[in-house]
């Protein structure tokens, strides 16, 4: 096998990534065609075929999975080695690749990523919004240095440590039958229709675990503002961070009531491959962001 570019192996991991080579011309900024012979030439040099080619794009063959392992483990220390050597030049510079949930993205992140990018203005952040699983998942290969994600959510391997925690509430509409409460058990609210989180997000797993999967979930939305807006207009009930949907029960026909379960205490965590590993970009947000809890 001839000597591989690292920009050729960015170009691989890109067409795994999308499954197809023009989502990944489109992310490396490459015209399909190049980005076609890059595959071809790899291929050819490897001696083996690396994608399966079909109508809606492509998948790895055994041995693309097999590079794929070997690319990301590679480009995760170039990078790395690349944001060690900035910190010896004037002002930190780098990349930041960050993977969230939306919860900590519609409350609490945006602030932190402000008051870090002022302080820091020469480092890009790229910044991604996946379920939990996605999140860790995401760490764990090296496509993010940083991830952000539900704490009941298994996560062996990662260095962790807390972030933030929010409290969940039971939103419903105005005129609902339990609107007159302050507070509900969760049992009390499986008889109603529910709106609920995307199929696989860490908040629906938990609301169907502790229903005995006899939640009714009529609609699956992903935003938060969406959620409230279809609770205003009578379509089914919730459950949401109370932080989160405070603002809008200001402004929108819904009542948030408290949920009374000890599992309605959410911790958040903040993940990385290991402490060690961080490149100087990662460590400094994550001071920025920690706790006084040393990480475990």
């Amino acid at each position: 096998m001839k000597q591989l570019e690292f920009s050729t192996l960015r170009i691989f991991v890109a067409v795994a990534e999308e499954g197809s080579l023009s989502g990944a011309a489109e992310k490396v900024h490459l015209a399909i065609a190049a980005v076609s012979k890059r595959i071809t030439d790899l291929e050819a040099s490897s001696g083996a075929a690396l994608f399966l080619r079909h109508a809606r794009g492509v998948s790895l063959t055994p041995a693309g999975h097999a590079l794929l392992q070997h690319a990301r483990e590679i480009l995760f220390r170039i990078d790395q080695m690349q944001s060690d050597l900035h910190q010896y030049t004037p002002g930190m510079k780098g990349q930041l690749r960050i993977a969230s949930i939306g919860t900590a993205l519609s409350q609490f992140l945006p602030t932190d990523l402000s008051h870090f990018s002022r302080a820091h203005p020469n480092v890009v952040i790229e910044l991604s919004e996946l379920r939990s699983t996605e999140v860790i998942d995401g760490v764990r290969d090296g496509r993010f240095d940083i991830g952000i994600f539900a704490a009941t959510t298994p996560h062996d391997g990662l260095a962790t440590y807390p972030y933030h925690s929010d409290e969940l509430c039971v939103v419903v509409p105005g005129d609902h039958p339990l609107a007159g409460r302050a507070s509900v058990r969760f049992v009390d609210t499986l008889e109603y229709p529910y709106i609920g989180q995307p199929l696989g997000s860490s908040l629906l797993n938990t609301l169907l675990a502790h229903s005995a999967m006899r939640l009714k979930v009529r609609f699956h939305v992903r935003s938060g503002h969406i959620f409230c807006r279809m609770v205003h207009e009578g379509l089914g009930i919730g459950v949401m961070p109370a932080q989160f949907t405070q603002p809008h029960a200001a402004s929108m026909n819904i009542r948030a009531l408290r949920l009374d379960e000890s599992w309605a205490r959410r911790e958040i965590y903040v993940g990385a491959r290991s402490e060690q590993g961080l490149s100087a970009p990662a460590q400094e947000f994550i001071g920025h962001l920690r706790t006084p809890d040393a990480m475990r």
